[in-house]
C-alpha cells in the first residue's frame, strides 16, 4: 500500500474523533464544570463545619496571588489579626487586663478629664500618657462597653503597626509573595508575645508604633515616623529608653557615619547611662522598695534572644544592601542590653523594660528572614520555618497562666465557631 493510500485511510478516523460525539475539548468542558461544582460544594461544607479554619486558609491563599509585597504582607496581617484578634476575644479577664477592663468599662460613662490625673485603687492615671485612655474611652463608648471589642481593637493596633513597619523596612527586598508571607508570619508570631498583647497592653502597644515610627523614619518618611515615635511616648513613657537607644544608636551609625570601633563604646555607655539616670530616679527607687510580683523572664526566653541577635551578626554581611539598618539595630541592641543589665538590680524594673525586647526581636527576625531569602534553599526551608512559627505560639500558650478557651490550632479547628 502506498503512502498516499495509508493517508487517505486514516483520514476518516481523524474525523470521527472530531466530531461532537468523542470530542474530546467537549469532555474536558464537562469535566472542568464537575470538578469546580464539586470543589464549590465541598467548600461550602467545610466552612459550614470548620468556619475558622476555611477563612485561615483562604485568607493565606489570598496573600499569595498579589504581585506587590505590601498587599500580601496587609492580608497575611489581616489573617493574623483575625485568628489573634479572637484569641483575645475569648481571653478570661485577669490580673492586669482585668485592670484594663474594669478601668475601661468605667471610663464609658466617666469624662476622659476625669480620669486622667486623678487616683483609682491606689494607682495614678498619669496625664502624659494619653493616647491608650483616649483610645479605651472611644471604644468603651461606641461598642457600649464591649470587652471583646477593645480586645479586637488593642491586637489590631499591636500587629497592624509592627506589620506595617515590616512592609516599610522590607521595602525593594522581596521577591515573591512566598517571601512577604514568611516576612509577617514569623516576626509577628515570635517576634510579638501574644500573650502579653492583652496583658501589658500600654507597653505593647507603645512597642508596635516604636516599630513603625523607627521604620518610617527609615524610609525617609520622617513627619510620620516622629508622629508615631510621639504616640509611643504619650502611650508610656518608659518607651522613651528604647527610643533613645536608638535613636543615638542611628545618629552614630548613619549621620556619624562611625566604624563599629567608635560606634559600639559610644552605644554601651549611652545604655549604661540610662539605666543608672533610671535606677537613681524615684520611679526607679519605687521599683526597688515595690513587693509587687509579676513574674520573671524565662531563661529560655534569654536564650532565644541571644541566638537571634548572634544568628543576626554572623548573617550580616549577606545585607550588605541594610548595612546602616543592620548596623543601627546591632548598636541600639548593644545599648539596650547594657541598659538591661543595668536595672537588673531591681526585679520588677527588668521584667517591665525587658518586655520592649518584643519590639527589637521582631526587627531582628525582619532582617533575618531577608538573609534566608538569599539561600538557595530558602523555599524549600520557608514552610517549616513558618510551622515552627505556629509552633512557637503553642508552645507559649501552653506555658501561659492566661485561658484562652484554646490555642491556635484548638480555634482553628473548632467546628461551628461562628454558631
Amino acid at each position: 500500500m502506498s503512502t498516499e493510500q495509508s493517508k487517505s485511510i486514516k483520514l476518516p478516523k481523524r474525523d470521527i474523533l472530531a466530531s461532537k460525539v468523542f470530542n474530546l475539548s467537549f469532555i474536558k468542558k464537562v469535566a472542568i464544570a464537575l470538578i469546580s461544582v464539586s470543589a464549590l460544594a465541598a467548600s461550602i461544607v467545610f466552612s459550614l463545619f470548620l468556619p475558622a479554619l476555611f477563612v485561615f486558609l483562604w485568607l493565606m491563599f489570598m496573600a499569595f496571588l498579589p504581585k506587590n509585597s505590601s498587599t500580601t504582607i496587609a492580608i497575611s496581617a489581616i489573617n493574623i489579626i483575625f485568628i489573634f484578634g479572637w484569641m483575645n476575644m475569648e481571653k478570661v479577664p485577669m490580673n492586669d487586663w482585668l485592670w484594663y477592663t474594669t478601668h475601661y468599662r468605667w471610663l464609658q460613662e466617666m469624662p476622659l478629664t476625669s480620669y486622667l490625673g486623678n487616683i483609682f485603687n491606689g494607682m495614678t492615671i498619669k496625664s502624659s500618657e494619653p493616647v491608650y485612655h483616649t483610645i479605651s474611652a472611644m471604644v468603651s463608648r461606641i461598642s457600649f462597653g464591649s470587652i471583646p471589642v477593645l480586645a479586637l481593637v488593642v491586637t489590631s493596633i499591636i500587629y497592624g503597626s509592627v506589620a506595617t513597619g515590616i512592609a516599610k523596612l522590607t521595602q525593594g527586598e522581596l521577591k515573591s509573595p512566598f517571601e512577604a508571607v514568611l516576612v509577617t508570619w514569623i516576626p509577628l508570631s515570635v517576634g510579638i508575645t501574644f500573650t502579653l498583647t492583652a496583658q501589658l497592653v500600654r507597653q505593647e502597644i507603645a512597642a508596635s508604633f516604636l516599630f513603625m515610627g523607627l521604620a518610617m523614619l527609615w524610609a525617609k518618611n520622617k513627619k510620620t515616623g516622629w508622629i508615631f515615635v510621639g504616640l509611643a511616648l504619650l502611650t508610656h513613657n518608659s518607651a522613651a529608653f528604647p527610643a533613645l537607644c536608638v535613636v543615638f544608636s542611628a545618629w552614630c551609625v548613619i549621620k556619624m557615619g562611625m566604624p563599629a570601633k567608635y560606634w559600639l563604646p559610644l552605644t554601651i555607655v549611652c545604655g549604661g547611662a540610662l539605666g543608672g539616670a533610671l535606677i537613681l530616679s524615684p520611679s526607679g527607687e519605687n521599683y526597688y522598695i515595690s513587693q509587687q510580683n509579676d513574674g520573671r523572664v524565662s531563661i529560655s526566653i534569654y536564650v532565644l534572644d541571644t541566638l537571634l541577635i548572634g544568628a543576626l551578626i554572623f548573617v550580616r554581611r549577606y545585607l550588605s544592601n541594610l548595612k546602616e539598618l543592620v548596623n543601627t539595630l546591632i548598636a541600639a541592641l548593644a545599648a539596650y542590653i547594657v541598659f538591661i543589665a543595668a536595672v537588673a538590680p531591681a526585679p520588677l524594673l527588668l521584667l517591665r523594660m525587658y518586655f520592649y525586647m518584643d519590639f527589637f526581636r521582631a526587627a531582628v527576625l525582619t532582617l533575618l528572614i531577608i538573609a534566608f531569602f538569599k539561600s538557595r534553599h530558602a523555599l524549600l526551608m520557608g514552610v517549616p520555618a513558618l510551622i515552627l512559627a505556629i509552633a512557637y505560639i503553642e508552645a507559649r500558650l501552653l506555658t501561659s497562666p492566661f485561658y484562652f478557651f484554646g490555642g491556635f490550632t484548638a480555634h482553628l479547628l473548632r467546628p461551628f465557631a461562628f454558631f
